[in-house]
């Protein structure tokens, strides 16, 4: 059925039997591709010859003005980039973090899981949707791509502005996409998924920055928990709010919790150990 205030998703017994049967295939898939993956997976290659010669260069002293003076990769590395989880939880850049997560998130949460239900509305062609979602996933894959290139030559900040910028604008004009027809929606789609994926790129190389990589993966799960209260949160608004406030007032909702993941990312203040903007 067509998407109407009583009925969003499909109602024909053929189609519903086999449900169960595609999860079984879709497991199965997914099975074999993370056993390849596991089977790739590699120890990284010995480094020792090149962190002692590392350590020898940081025993050099640097003379200036006939004045010894310690390396800059030892006043660095005195800073303690390593930062322990407990002394993470006790930081602002940690909790700012949490936050541009926690309302960021709703605006992924809520395009991620609804797009087709509002593309039901207008377009009644699922093979068609179902191609979008192909094309929404090429962008997500791209979109990593993408972001890790620009952190690479820019900060944190920067890109995330950027990113919550570009989320803001493409939701908020989502509402027009039934104007411009089956075209102009798949690539707000596909622009969407191209940039909010840069989440899972800007994040957790500004816990990497911010934290060091010693206690990088449990740091990293610290700023994510933040995930597993938007999930829920984003579940409740589209269940209880989509039909009183409509697609639009959905979108502006959504767009406003972009705009606070963005007004948060500003006031990051994350230093690298050296002193450098994350």
């Amino acid at each position: 059925c067509h998407v109407t205030s009583t009925c969003r998703y499909f109602s024909q017994k053929q189609l519903l039997d086999r449900v169960p049967s595609f999860f079984l295939v879709f497991g199965g898939i997914y099975a074999v591709i993370q056993l390849i993956g596991c089977c790739l997976l590699f120890s990284a290659p010995p480094t020792v010859a090149l962190n002692e010669e590392k350590e020898d260069e940081e025993k050099k002293p640097l003379v200036e003005n006939g004045e010894q003076k310690k390396p800059l990769v030892a006043e660095a590395s005195s800073v303690g980039i390593d930062v322990p989880p407990l002394a993470v939880l006790r930081t602002r850049s940690f909790w700012t973090l949490w936050i541009i997560i926690a309302t960021g998130d709703q605006g992924i949460f809520f395009v991620a899981n609804l797009y087709k239900v509002y593309g039901q509305t207008f377009i009644y062609d699922d093979k068609f949707l179902a191609l979008v979602g192909s094309l929404a996933s090429i962008g997500n894959s791209l979109g990593r791509i993408m972001w890790g290139i620009v952190i690479d030559k820019s900060t944190f900040k920067t890109c995330m502005i950027c990113l919550n910028a570009g989320l803001f604008a493409l939701v908020m004009t989502l509402i027009a996409t039934p104007h411009g027809g089956a075209t102009m929606y798949a690539v707000w789609i596909s622009a969407i998924y191209l940039v909010f994926s840069g989440l899972f790129i800007l994040i957790p190389t500004a816990v990497s920055r911010c934290f060091g990589q010693k206690y990088f993966a449990i740091n990293f799960g610290l700023v994510f928990s933040a995930n597993a209260i938007t999930t829920p949160i984003g579940a409740l608004l589209a269940s209880l709010l989509l039909d009183p406030l409509g697609w639009f007032g959905m979108f502006s909702l959504v767009s406003a919790c972009v705009l606070a993941a963005m007004a948060f990312t500003f006031t990051f203040n994350g230093k690298r150990a050296d002193g450098r903007p994350v």
